[in-house]
């Protein structure tokens, strides 16, 4: 795992930490070989946390995008930590096409997965 990204499960719930103020296409690459690595490896349960990240830029919202839509078809599901400081027009139209599930907490994005 690379400096910007750290994996921790919570029982079956795998969480994966963006360590960056800014999640950008810089790091886009890696984390898109993290998450296709998990789904690969079957993991149904995946929390993304980007409370540390202040932005998100549209390459990096492209692929947490296509990583929820590969999850869904294995039967899987993906939430999202909310950044720091939401980029409104890029999350409000990921929100209003119920594309992503965001969250305020990683306690809320954990414990929505049993409701």
């Amino acid at each position: 795992m690379d400096q910007y990204f750290n994996t921790e499960f919570v029982d079956d719930i795998l969480i994966i930490d963006v360590n960056s103020s800014s999640a950008t296409t810089q790091h886009a690459d890696e984390f898109s070989k993290i998450i296709k690595a998990q789904i690969k490896e079957n993991r149904k349960k995946i929390v993304i946390d980007l409370s540390q990240s202040k932005f998100v830029d549209s390459v990096f919202l492209g692929v947490l995008i296509y990583a929820s839509k590969e999850l869904k078809e294995s039967e899987g599901q993906m939430r999202i930590v909310e950044p720091a400081k939401l980029p409104p027009a890029i999350f409000s139209i990921s929100k209003s096409l119920h594309l992503l599930e965001y969250f305020k907490t990683r306690e809320e994005a954990i414990n929505s997965f049993s409701s």
